[in-house]
């Protein structure tokens, strides 16, 4: 950060060199001191976030903590998006609970230095707030519930919240604790009503779901239009106790918590927008009117479930008689140690409620577990019932008797000689299938040797008896070759005796002997043909 620092000074001053014609400088030295510390704050959030990339994290801690620590005649405000991501990322990504719970520490800080004035810091801030609300964590919600209620005017650590007479003082007139603009209070509640009303509606721990409620009563004065028109409308699931509850008179925060949203969505909300409220709440809200039982409900309770019904009827006309009826009774006080004792009461309730959802947690895993060894130990049976054999089923009527499935075992125990078991059977099933190959292949392999023997042998025959034809065909080639001889010579003589004949007659000159010559010409030729023919049949058939 100091080197940062300097170089930016140096700069500074080797620019003012340079120009040394420009006596008037824009800056006085002061004006350059918070310019070049700026700087060096910028290069400190830099080297934070390479820590963190770096999954240095105590290291990243410890440098935050000295960058929020810094004199407040420092303004971080150029840093604000950088210090933002780097919370964001210890309440997500940090590996322990101690370092994702730092973001306390971190958001007391930074109220306390302002940061909230800063026009810059908005977006920044309210982002990190609905991310927050949105953590897995429970201890992540508390914490950004707390702080929010702390920017709306709520205290953070007693429990003055949760009494009927601070409720209603909030609602009216709402009293902040912090000097935050309007425009600051405005932007988070926009940002943020969602994820507060979630977990208003569904958080399943009872004290988040009280303060998410609390919130919600205090988000009314700076809530829109839009915020409370969903409200109103989603009012049964998020109201439980007005909504959905067979006895809606039972007494608790969440009954007035409930109650106090009503009436503030009422109040501040325009008298058309009233009517999305459904029938079962203002049906509740009737009957908590209605009801005289003593020490259940108090005055002021009743007071308003009465003037919110005339509201639902008469409209605007009303809401000046709320304010009176929450303005007066606000005022009362009820005696402390019926209130300490019923705070009392009602936190015991509230453990027991934490405990029965513990049991049913626990229920519910003795159950999965039950099932798991039923299934177990209806697969073992019908492995057994597959794959035993004589032996092996007697073993299985053995097994059946042995103690590991007698009931004097623990569950944790039986089930894993059950598993053990049918993991056994299943090696010596597959150690049967391998056996069952091995054996299929050394049968392929003879088979398949004993045909090449058998092939081996007909070739070797095959050629015997090759071996034994070959003189029988040169004899009848021999023989062959002889009679085409003899064939050749026959037709030779006959050849040279028709010339004779042919030759004699041209010198007798004889005309009756003409046709005998021309007939014995062409059976000259005939018969060469014939010759010819004959022995290119005896060439091709040798």
């Amino acid at each position: 950060m100091y080197s940062r620092c300097l170089s930016s000074i140096v700069l500074q001053v080797q620019n003012t060199q340079e120009n040394e014609s420009e006596k008037s400088s824009v800056f006085k030295p002061v004006d350059w001191f918070l310019v070049h510390w700026r700087i060096g704050l910028e290069a400190l959030a830099e080297v934070i976030m390479k820590l963190q990339e770096s999954h240095c994290w105590e290291v990243a801690s410890l440098m935050l903590d000295c960058l929020l620590g810094v004199p407040c005649c420092f303004p971080l405000d150029n840093v604000i998006n950088i210090i933002c991501s780097v919370i964001k990322s210890f309440s997500c990504c940090a590996p322990k609970i101690s370092w994702r719970l730092k973001s306390d520490k971190w958001f007391s800080m930074l109220f306390a230095r302002g940061f909230h004035n800063l026009h810059e810091s908005d977006g920044h801030l309210a982002d990190l707030f609905v991310t927050l609300l949105g953590h897995p964590e429970p201890e992540q919600r508390f914490v950004v519930l707390q702080h929010l209620g702390r920017l709306v005017g709520q205290d953070m650590h007693g429990e003055a919240v949760l009494q009927s007479n601070t409720i209603i003082y909030k609602l009216l007139s709402p009293d902040l604790v912090l000097s935050v603009p309007e425009s600051f209070l405005s932007l988070v509640v926009s940002s943020t009503w969602d994820q507060v009303v979630l977990l208003a509606s569904s958080d399943s721990l009872l004290p988040l779901k009280i303060r998410a409620l609390a919130l919600l009563v205090a988000y009314m004065p700076y809530a829109g239009r839009q915020q409370l028109q969903s409200f109103l409308a989603a009012a049964d699931s998020v109201l439980h106790v007005l909504g959905k509850v067979t006895h809606p008179t039972c007494e608790g925060p969440l009954l007035r918590l409930s109650l106090a949203l009503s009436a503030g969505a009422c109040l501040y909300s325009p008298a058309e927008d009233i009517s999305l409220i459904s029938q079962d709440i203002w049906r509740n809200i009737e009957t908590i009117g209605l009801s005289r039982t003593k020490g259940k409900l108090g005055g002021l309770e009743k007071n308003a479930c009465e003037v919110l019904c005339r509201l639902r009827n008469e409209g605007d006309e009303a809401k000046e008689n709320l304010k009176e009826v929450l303005s007066t009774n606000s005022t009362k006080q009820v005696d402390p140690d019926f209130g300490s004792t019923r705070e009392s009461i009602l936190q015991v309730l509230a453990n027991l409620t934490s405990v029965q959802s513990c049991f049913d947690m626990f229920s519910k895993k003795i159950d999965q577990e039950a099932m798991e060894l039923e299934e177990a130990e209806m697969e073992l049976e019908i492995l057994q019932k597959e794959h035993a054999v004589q032996e092996s089923s007697k073993d299985s009527k053995e097994d059946r008797n042995n103690p590991w499935i007698t009931a004097s075992v623990k569950e944790d125990s039986r089930l894993q000689e059950i598993k053990d078991r049918i993991r056994s059977l299943e090696k010596s099933k597959l150690q049967e299938d391998i056996e069952l190959r091995r054996q299929k292949k050394v049968l392929i392999r003879r088979t398949r040797q004993k045909y090449l023997e058998e092939a081996a042998i007909r070739e070797e025959e095959l050629r015997r008896e090759l071996d034994r034809e070959k003189p029988a065909e040169a004899e009848k080639e021999i023989e062959r070759q002889r009679l085409l001889q003899l064939e050749c010579a026959k037709t030779r003589g006959s050849s040279d005796t028709i010339l004779t004949w042919r030759r004699r007659g041209k010198h007798r000159q004889d005309p009756s002997h003409v046709p005998i010559l021309s007939l014995c010409g062409d059976l000259i030729k005939h018969l060469s043909r014939i010759s010819t023919h004959y022995c290119e049949l005896l060439w091709t058939k040798s």
